[in-house]
């Protein structure tokens, strides 16, 4: 009787035997993901290459990845893979392998938008062994490229001049003064401002809507250059508390 036992026992212990060493196996098959970027400088305007490699020791059926990056600072172009889908601040890389491959490689083709640092990040990335369809372990790199000033753009970030109504300035309009106050009656809800920048081609921005309440009011005007440079321009403005209340 103890005889019948023991055989089914040593089987067993033979099968998760073998189903620990498989599983260790596959644990120990290994995927690198690596990005790299042609330079690791580069100017505002320009398109740059964006390598992301994939590689193993062991032959790979799938391979499956995210990679994130600043989409205020870089676009997404194009790739001559087929494998590859980009989005607004994401790139999906999915490719599949019906002969098993041990490398793979995607080059991405981008846009820098905007002076600064950006980052790229894999997640949610794996791969499947082409030998018995487990996952396999992955290592994964990121990297990262500075976007600088490009000097041939303009870079005058500064008004021509500065008209709001109704009012007065406290002062006359100077581009190199960045702080203008003016007071209005109580009945002035909201003024009308036209600020105008000396370059065409840059960008004006106003911090919030021109509605008053009653006492002080502040408003940035924000002047941003092709280049990237910028400035600030400060407008106080008071609106009296009452009807009768005179202001000058």
């Amino acid at each position: 009787m103890k005889k019948k036992l023991i055989i089914p026992v040593i089987l067993a212990l033979i099968l998760i035997g073998s189903i620990l060493l498989r599983n260790q196996r596959n644990s120990a098959k290994e995927v690198q993901f690596s990005i790299e970027v042609e330079d690791k400088t580069v100017k505002k305007g320009d398109d740059l290459n964006l390598k992301i490699k994939v590689s193993s020791d062991y032959e790979m059926s799938v391979v499956d990845a995210y990679i994130t990056y600043d989409d205020e600072l870089l676009e997404f172009i194009s790739s001559e893979s087929e494998g590859v889908l980009g989005a607004s601040g994401t790139l999906h890389i999915t490719d599949q392998f019906a002969k098993g491959a041990t490398e793979a490689v995607y080059v991405i083709r981008m846009k820098a938008l905007e002076v600064g640092s950006a980052d790229f990040k894999v997640h949610d990335a794996y791969s499947i062994d082409a030998e018995n369809s487990s996952y396999m372990k992955i290592k994964q790199t990121s990297a990262s490229i500075d976007i600088t000033k490009n000097e041939t753009e303009i870079s005058n970030a500064t008004l021509s001049d500065l008209l709001v109504m109704p009012g007065t300035l406290d002062k006359e309009f100077q581009p190199e003064m960045f702080e203008y106050s003016m007071k209005v009656a109580y009945d002035v809800e909201e003024v009308i401002l036209s600020a105008i920048p000396e370059s065409e081609e840059s960008v004006i921005t106003i911090d919030k809507e021109l509605n008053l309440t009653k006492g002080d009011n502040v408003f940035t005007i924000t002047v941003t250059a092709p280049s990237g440079d910028r400035n600030d321009y400060k407008l106080n403005v008071y609106r009296a508390f009452t009807k009768d209340e005179i202001v000058e």
